[in-house]
């Protein structure tokens, strides 16, 4: 599985990352929401993890410019 981590906390990013993939999964990092939506629609991840702040818009607005 492919999962697209996008938050503005760095080390949130880094915790997360470390355990996702200690657990097998590739991990896509994006530190804001236009890198996230970008990355999403270029890479196509099985999961998407959006912090409550990931730059211009909060997290529920980047997963409905996701759903689109």
């Amino acid at each position: 599985f492919l999962v697209l981590v996008a938050a503005t906390a760095g080390e949130v990013i880094a915790g997360l990352d470390e355990s996702l993939e200690g657990n097998g999964y590739a991990v896509l990092r994006a530190a804001c929401d236009s890198a996230a939506v970008e990355a999403a629609c270029t890479r196509r991840p099985d999961v998407v993890i959006v912090g409550s702040s990931a730059g211009r818009h909060d997290g529920l607005e980047v997963c409905r410019l996701l759903s689109g």
